[in-house]
């Protein structure tokens, strides 16, 4: 009876922790059954574990389940952030930090009941395995604040002499751009060269986009800005201001746009902040929130999830739950990172909204909001609202045949966001509409499976089509920005997976073009779209504009970070800009600048000081010499890493290998 009752107690104490991580933080995505039940499992071990070392205490049973099934678990939260564990071996990791934290603490409750000559023993033996958690305990503790970030100074006299825009197309390769240029299908890009300058923009390692978009508009390099690598692409990382919060704290209102690494938005003084990604996705880490979901009744499976229809009659197939949304809705921050594996490595189970569809015929039926749907082979349906816990969530649905649907990534509401993504939107701007806002589109990996792969182009063109939107009428809401900044980043965004298309003899032998795309250059398409989108935002500004067209890198079938096998293709530091307007003198002539250049040479051309601290320098051929010291009010202190569910975006969109 004795012994019923010490593992009683066990269970009971470990059921009570299940219970208190559930209520503390993600009751909506785990099972509270599932944590009670893992969480008792461990502490009967525990007391199984300590009486075979004799250790048959209550207070080891405590302080075991304490340190290995609390503190250690949050402790280890930022090894993940940073990257530093993830996946199978993470979770193997995961399990030997859990284990010193129970040992631990049942060292610390034995000594208590031991002789001198034995607690000194014991003693160094818990010293050892103290280090270890109070050097866990200080990395988690010392993580940045989300509120420390860069302010700009004002430096007194601040009067630009023209409005500029900076248009970023990412990726933009001369390579590409000259052939459709000879060809007349980039007029306005055509004319901007033939009345300005152009040349060769220099990136710099890492060729990450949210490193270099950074440098390009702080005119700092990565070492100084603390956007240094895709793991610190989050925006709490960067310790020196944006060139619109220069703007921004001088009075001249600004609009920036879909820059990549600016999440979280930062509230820019009488401007208008979007930002762009990497930002936390609304599910957990499993990958049909960033790639879509295949439901097909065929048996093959892919990169692209499947799951079968359940047939009720032979002609009418009957689709059982398609989407799961997985959503973490966290009360508190606290993170057990444990829990965060196990269920991503699915030996924990985990619950979420789930969009149920029903197909008969040509009507789609579903706990969407609405009514049923006619949805034919070959169309897509409307944007479809599905409620998920205590958020919104946006689809779109694809029939491609008779018994096959594709669903779109599900996307936060933006009315009512999960993650603020934007600061100082003008009223009137409506970023909901029949189409919703998003931050980033579709994962660009989901090219990897063929039966989906002509789906890619159109809804990453429909994704940036919403941006350039949002980006049009908030310049038009309010009076005429001094800075407009916006980056077209579908570009890079096609070219990854589909430079083959592109380019077919670079994979001769090495990658077979996919039938459905063999027909279809989604590349030259994205740069005629983007040149049509700088001729939209021409148009809404005024015609002294200074204009800055600039990408943070080119492209390149050989850069070994990317796969040549799948038809991907990588960077080249070989990048594009183009300078053009009042006071900048036209020149035939191909230069080359770097991307820390940008900024300087842009504030010199609208006749705006230059700091002294910035890294890059001025282009010559614009006028002026007025300096000031720094532009920087307060530094950030930098040092924020992307969480997993950033990092899983990242993995999606074929940047980071996971």
């Amino acid at each position: 009876m004795k012994i019923r009752l010490k593992y009683a107690l066990a269970a009971a104490l470990g059921a009570a922790i299940g219970i208190a991580w559930w209520l503390a933080y993600t009751p909506a995505a785990y099972s509270v059954a599932a944590l009670i039940g893992a969480h008792a499992v461990a502490a009967i071990g525990l007391r199984l574990g300590l009486d075979l070392l004799g250790w048959d205490s209550r207070r080891s049973l405590v302080l075991a389940v304490l340190g290995g099934l609390v503190i250690v678990p949050a402790a280890i939260t930022p090894l993940h952030i940073s990257g530093q564990l993830g996946g199978p071996s993470g979770l193997a990791v995961d399990l030997v930090f859990v284990l010193a934290g129970c040992g631990l603490g049942g060292l610390v409750g034995r000594m208590w009941t031991l002789d001198f000559a034995r607690k000194r023993a014991a003693f160094i033996l818990a010293a050892m395995s103290t280090v270890l958690v109070v050097i866990l305990v200080a990395v988690s503790t010392s993580r940045i604040p989300d509120d420390v970030q860069a302010t700009a100074a004002n430096t007194g006299s601040f009067s630009p002499d023209h409005p500029v825009l900076v248009f970023g197309i990412d990726g933009a390769d001369w390579k590409v751009l000259d052939p459709l240029l000879a060809e007349d299908r980039l007029p306005n890009l055509a004319e901007l060269i033939e009345g300005g300058r152009h040349g060769v923009l220099l990136s710099s390692e890492p060729m990450a986009s949210p490193v270099v978009w950074t440098t390009i508009f702080t005119g700092v390099e990565p070492s100084t800005h603390g956007v240094s690598s895709w793991t610190r692409s989050d925006a709490r990382s960067r310790t020196v201001p944006m060139v619109w919060d220069v703007y921004g704290v001088h009075e001249q209102r600004s609009v920036a746009v879909n820059v990549p690494g600016t999440w979280p938005p930062n509230e820019v003084a009488g401007g208008t902040l979007i930002s762009g990604f990497p930002i936390p996705g609304i599910a957990s880490s499993d990958s049909s929130h960033l790639t879509g979901t295949l439901v097909t009744a065929d048996d093959t499976r892919g990169d692209v999830p499947t799951v079968r229809f359940e047939s009720g009659r032979a002609e009418i197939p009957m689709a059982t739950p398609v989407v799961e949304a997985r959503l973490k809705l966290g009360r508190f921050a606290i993170q057990n990172q444990l829990i965060d594996t196990a269920a991503r490595e699915r030996f924990l189970p985990t619950k979420g909204r789930s969009l149920e569809l029903v197909l008969a015929g040509d009507k789609l039926a579903g706990n969407f909001e609405g009514e049923s749907i006619e949805l034919a082979d070959g169309a897509w349906s409307d944007w479809l609202v599905v409620r998920g816990g205590d958020t919104d969530v946006h689809v779109r649905i694809h029939r491609i045949d008779r018994t096959t649907l594709f669903v779109s990534p599900g996307y936060q509401s933006p009315t009512d966001p999960r993650h603020s993504y934007a600061t100082g939107v003008p009223e009137g701007v409506d970023l909901a509409g029949d189409v919703p806002y998003v931050v980033e589109g579709i994962g660009w990996t989901a090219h990897r499976d063929e039966r989906v792969d002509h789906l890619i182009p159109d809804m990453l063109l429909e994704t940036q089509e919403r941006q350039l939107q949002a980006m049009l009428d908030s310049v038009q809401a309010g009076p005429t920005p001094f800075l407009t900044a916006f980056v077209f980043t579908v570009t890079d965004r096609l070219q990854h997976p589909f430079w083959s298309l592109h380019e077919p003899d670079e994979y001769a032998g090495v990658w077979q073009v996919p039938p459905d795309l063999a027909q279809r250059d989604p590349v030259e398409d994205a740069y005629v779209a983007a040149d049509a989108a700088l001729g939209r935002t021409l148009a809404v500004l005024p015609e002294d504009t200074v204009v800055w067209i600039v990408s943070d890198h080119g492209v390149s079938s050989e850069d070994p970070k990317h796969h040549t096998d799948l038809g991907e293709a990588g960077h080249r530091e070989d990048g594009i800009w183009i300078a053009s307007g009042p006071g900048i003198t036209p020149s035939t002539k191909r230069e080359t600048l770097r991307v820390v250049d940008v900024t300087p040479s842009v504030l010199r051309c609208v006749d705006l000081p230059v700091a002294k601290d910035f890294e890059g320098t001025a282009a010559g051929f614009c006028s002026g010499d007025a300096t000031v010291d720094t532009f920087v009010g307060a530094a950030g202190a930098g040092g924020s890493a992307v969480d997993d569910s950033q990092q899983a975006q990242l993995c999606a969109m074929g940047y980071v290998d996971c």
